[in-house]
């Protein structure tokens, strides 16, 4: 799951203020940061697994008097990555006033699947000379959704090698309907023919929504493991946190 958070151009430009020891007046600076913070989240195959990357890029334009010292002037970019009570704050190594940075840090933790999490995802550029300029925070609530699936017919593809790609539907008990994740618009996969029953899957992806209450939003691929059976097979307790 990736987030995008772009300033081009504020609309108001960050003005700051310096003082010079090279000339007895002061040196008023117009700075105008480009920078954009990106986040991405996957969900490994085997287990529960969430491995989040927050990245910093872009590069700032400034416009000075002739008296500012800008020869002096260091940015340093800082990125937060943050899942529950893991990771943290990381700097960058620092640059010049106009140079153009790309900064990043993984973090990777296992969670329970249905419960929600809360994720922290921010980028910061500071100056020596004037404290910080840009800054970006984000936190959003983040889970593992299950979902027990009903195949209900398939259409083949010759490939090579030949697969199916089997229509599912949510196969979920009464209390965890309808489930976070629905896999709507997606197919499960397997070879043709299959080596395993296909009446009934089990999947899983990762949801995200800002707040608390209120829709969900899933990656629009899933992973179809855990376990898939013939009938008769129970209905699921599915992930359902309205």
């Amino acid at each position: 799951m990736r987030t995008r958070i772009l300033t081009l151009a504020l609309a108001a430009l960050c003005s700051l203020l310096f003082s010079s020891r090279a000339a007895a007046q002061g040196c008023y600076l117009i700075l105008t940061p480009h920078f954009s913070e990106y986040t991405n989240r996957t969900l490994d195959d085997s287990n529960n697994n969430i491995h989040q990357t927050v990245e910093l890029d872009g590069y700032a334009t400034f416009g000075s008097s002739a008296s500012c010292p800008m020869y002096r002037a260091v940015h340093t970019p800082s990125v937060r990555n943050v899942i529950g009570s893991y990771g943290g704050t990381s700097y960058g190594p620092g640059g010049c006033a106009s140079c153009y940075f790309s900064y990043s840090t993984a973090l990777d933790v296992i969670v329970l699947p249905g419960v929600t999490y809360i994720s922290e995802q921010g980028a910061t550029m500071g100056c020596n000379l004037g404290g910080n300029f840009w800054s970006v925070n984000n936190l959003i609530n983040f889970e593992v959704a299950y979902t027990r699936f009903v195949t209900g017919g398939y259409t083949p593809d010759p490939g090579p090698p030949p697969t199916r790609f089997y229509n599912v539907s949510p196969y979920c008990t009464a209390a965890t309907t309808p489930p976070d994740w629905n896999a709507a618009g997606l197919y499960w996969l397997t070879t043709d023919p299959p080596l395993i029953p296909t009446d009934v899957v089990d999947g899983k992806t990762i949801c995200a929504r800002v707040g608390t209450s209120g829709p969900w939003t899933c990656l629009p691929v899933g992973k179809f493991t855990g376990g898939s059976w013939n009938f008769p097979w129970p209905l699921g307790n599915c992930t359902h946190n309205p």
